[in-house]
């Protein structure tokens, strides 16, 4: 299923946002993207790291990990 939205940020220059409720399973992402050299973030409750966001927004992510309830 995770496919499903890697592959665009993959095979494209684009940034992917990929909007889930389930945290646990973004961090897990974003660690097996980055042993892989693909660059994801996760934004939310559980972010630690002030400089994620200012990043994310300059377009160091190919992959955007975001909690619902942060988007609004």
């Amino acid at each position: 299923k995770s496919l499903c939205f890697q592959l665009p940020a993959l095979l494209t220059s684009k940034v992917v946002v990929v909007i889930s409720p389930l945290i646990s399973l973004m961090h897990d992402q974003c660690l097996k993207l980055s042993r892989h050299g693909i660059s994801a973030c996760f934004l939310g409750s559980g972010q630690t790291d002030t400089s994620v966001e200012r990043k994310a927004l300059n377009g160091m992510y190919s992959i955007i990990y975001i909690c619902p309830e942060t988007v609004l």
